[in-house]
């Protein structure tokens, strides 16, 4: 028997905006808005289904090579910007090996802090994650 279907491989990044998770601080607002920015590394070139899930709203952003703290839509592959309920973010795309990618995760207000999320990728092949290191960005 000749099957030509191809096995998908589900690969899983847990975390939750912490105390010393990248911020955004809205003077306007005295408010600090905290961010995780996460690595992708892909193995095998193929479509990706993306899936988003947290106890509380999200924001989510995909970057293709680089990742601008201050112009966050610049390079974005994936601008989501609207509220991302739990269990309803779904987005589908094709990934490549030979660049780089970069997924930032952001709970919908201020409160964030402590609440957990996960990131699922489907695809051809398992994706590694890196979480990249803090910093602050201060908006006017």
């Amino acid at each position: 028997m000749n099957s030509t279907s191809t096995s998908r491989i589900q690969s899983v990044y847990n975390s939750k905006w912490a105390i010393n998770s990248s911020f955004w601080y809205l003077e306007a607002e005295m408010a600090r808005y905290y961010y995780d920015v996460i690595q992708l590394h892909v193995h095998i070139e193929g479509d990706y289904d993306l899936f988003v899930n947290s106890t509380i709203n999200v924001y989510a952003q995909l970057h293709r090579n680089y990742f601008d703290r201050i112009r966050w839509v610049k390079n974005s592959l994936l601008h989501h910007m609207g509220i991302c309920y739990m269990n309803q973010f779904k987005y589908t795309t094709s990934l490549r090996t030979d660049e780089r990618y970069f997924l930032i995760v952001a709970p919908e207000s201020s409160n964030g802090i402590d609440h957990p999320y996960s990131v699922t990728f489907i695809g051809p092949s398992n994706i590694n994650f890196t979480h990249i290191g803090n910093s602050i960005s201060i908006l006017v």
